[in-house]
């Protein structure tokens, strides 16, 4: 006879089946928990005191924290700058430099592309980085071999032949003995040599889709958003020339809202089209000089004031082709002139006001610093 208070075997299983998944505990760095958390002044003071730690050590180890007796530890490591560098979000596996880019947190992507070098955008793959290291260094001895050449018929020298080979043996392949010195795969080698590196999302034809990290065979890098393998959204991309570009990308164009910062410290914040600022933006050159109004295809063009850093004082007015035309020349606080420009200079209708002297000087401008005709009169 059954003990009528033993529960049936079917309502066993479904009081287990019904219990909770366990709860997945995923450990947040410190390092990323900060940017989770919107202290982003706090990661990037992590990120600095790391880069002096490293000072030019590119690969510096971590440095591991204070045991107790029994051999443990319950702080992190400190993290070297690679490191922090590298450090994927446990949760989304987002790099710094695309969480940075996708932030729009200028600051930090300028710090990382100054200071990163190749670390800065964070690749996982050793070994394909070490693939593409390999094409880097052939193609720099193909060049050099390809200069020698040109000196020497510059300078009347015979070139050297190539050595016949004997009988029917093939010259070794490049991608064939780099795949068995790496132990990996002809094609491997070829398609990096080819295309490049990539990590990062793809569509379902194996087109980049989505947010992703390359690095070209010209040396160029990029890190965002790509669309049917075309930047598309925001991006950071750094030129071998050692200039980058972070904001919008359309159709694999600058295009939109972004910031380039060039090698001699100047930059420019605004409107882009095409690869081409235009649009409304500013520019500030390395003397601290600062222009802010609109652009055509590369162009100041339009309304526009022009800042001199050294004498403080500023052109307010129309810009044709990159020259100001017509408007303010603020020299001081006393020293006010209005009217057309030629080069840079009054040249044309204009006025000077002396407003410390309590005058004015309305003529023709001859561009120097003669005016022709017109009169001085109290302002």
């Amino acid at each position: 006879m059954s003990d009528l208070n033993e529960e049936p075997v079917e309502d066993q299983e479904q009081v287990i089946s019904e219990q909770p998944p366990p709860e997945v505990v995923v450990k947040i760095p410190l390092f990323w928990k900060l940017l989770d958390d919107g202290k982003v002044g706090a990661a990037f003071k992590l990120l600095r005191e790391a880069k002096q730690r490293s000072g030019d050590d590119e690969d510096g180890e971590a440095e591991q924290p204070p045991e107790d007796e029994e051999g443990n530890s319950s702080e992190e490591p400190i993290l070297s700058f690679k490191q922090l560098l590298s450090l994927r979000h446990p949760v989304g596996g987002e790099s710094l430099i695309l969480w940075s880019t996708r932030n729009n947190r200028f600051l930090l992507v300028e710090y990382i592309m100054q200071n990163g070098g190749k670390n800065a955008f964070g690749f996982q793959d050793k070994k394909n980085m070490e693939i593409y290291e390999k094409w880097e260094e052939e193609r720099q001895r193909i060049a050099q071999e390809e200069e020698e050449k040109r000196k020497a018929i510059e300078e009347g020298e015979e070139p050297e032949e190539e050595p016949e080979e004997d009988g029917d043996e093939e010259k070794p392949d490049f991608a064939a003995t780099t795949a068995e010195e790496l132990s990996v795969s002809a094609y491997k080698v070829r398609e990096i040599g080819d295309v490049g590196l990539y990590e990062g999302e793809k569509n379902e034809s194996g087109a980049r889709h989505g947010q992703g990290i390359s690095l070209f065979t010209n040396g160029d890098f990029y890190a965002g958003s790509y669309k049917d393998n075309k930047r598309e959204g925001l991006g950071t991309y750094r030129y071998k020339n050692g200039w980058f570009y972070t904001g919008d990308w359309v159709d694999n164009k600058r295009t939109g809202k972004g910031r380039m910062f060039y090698p001699d410290g100047g930059r420019y914040y605004g409107d882009w089209l095409n690869n081409r600022k235009h649009g409304s933006g500013t520019f500030t050159y390395p003397n601290s000089d600062q222009y802010i109004g609109m652009w055509r295809n590369d162009k100041k063009e339009g309304k526009g004031i022009y800042k001199f850093n050294k004498d403080k004082s500023q052109y307010e007015g129309e810009w044709i082709d990159n020259v100001f035309s017509k408007g303010l020349w603020r020299l001081n606080n006393d020293v006010v002139y209005s009217g057309d420009f030629k080069n840079g200079i009054p040249c044309g209708v204009g006025q000077f006001d002396f407003v410390a002297n309590g005058i004015k000087v309305e003529g023709q401008f001859d561009g120097g610093n003669n005016w022709v005709g017109g009169r001085m009169s109290d302002l």
